[in-house]
C-alpha cells in the first residue's frame, strides 16, 4: 500500500471513531444517568486494568499531565466513582481505586456503548458485519502485542 494510501486510512479511521464516539456520547446524554467523558472512562478503565495505579502512571497512561489527570480524578473521586488511599507499601504514595459505583457506571456506559453500535450495525447484512469485525480484528492486531500476523492468521482459517 503506498503511503498515501496508509495515511488516508488512518485519517479515514480517526474520523470514524470520533464519529462513532459523539453517537455514543449522545446517547448517553439522552438515555443515561451517567455522564462520563472519553477521558474519565480511559481512566477508570485504566485503573480497573491495574493493581491500584499511582497518578503519575494513569496521568502517563492517557498522555496528559499529572494536573490535569489531578483534577480529571478528583471529580471522578467527588462522584464516588473513584477512591484515593495511601499505598501500604509506602504511606507517602497514594494509589486509585474504583469504588463499586465506579464499577456499575462503567458497565451502563459499556452497555449504552455496545447497544448504540449493535443498533446502528442492525442496518448492515450478516454479511457486511463479518467484513466490519474482520477489519476491527486487524487493527486490534496492529495496536495490541500480538500483532496483525496474528490477526491476519484469522482470515485464513
Amino acid at each position: 500500500m503506498p503511503e498515501d494510501d496508509k495515511l488516508v486510512c488512518a485519517a479515514h479511521i480517526m474520523d470514524t471513531i470520533q464519529l462513532i464516539m459523539r453517537n455514543i456520547h449522545s446517547e448517553m446524554d439522552k438515555t443515561s444517568g451517567v455522564f462520563m467523558s472519553v477521558q474519565q472512562f480511559r481512566a477508570i478503565s485504566i485503573i480497573l486494568d491495574s493493581q491500584m495505579p499511582s497518578l503519575s502512571y494513569v496521568a502517563e497512561r492517557l498522555g496528559t499531565t499529572l494536573s490535569s489527570a489531578s483534577r480529571m480524578i478528583e471529580a471522578l473521586v467527588e462522584r464516588g466513582y473513584v477512591l484515593r488511599e495511601a499505598d501500604a507499601e509506602d504511606r507517602r504514595k497514594l494509589v486509585l481505586g474504583v469504588t463499586k459505583e465506579g464499577k456499575s457506571a462503567m458497565e451502563e456506559v459499556e452497555n449504552i456503548a455496545i447497544s448504540t453500535m449493535a443498533l446502528k450495525l442492525s442496518s448492515f447484512t450478516g454479511s457486511e458485519r463479518a467484513v466490519i469485525t474482520l477489519a476491527m480484528d486487524l487493527i486490534r492486531g496492529a495496536f495490541s502485542n500480538k500483532g496483525v500476523s496474528e490477526s491476519l492468521s484469522l482470515i485464513q482459517t
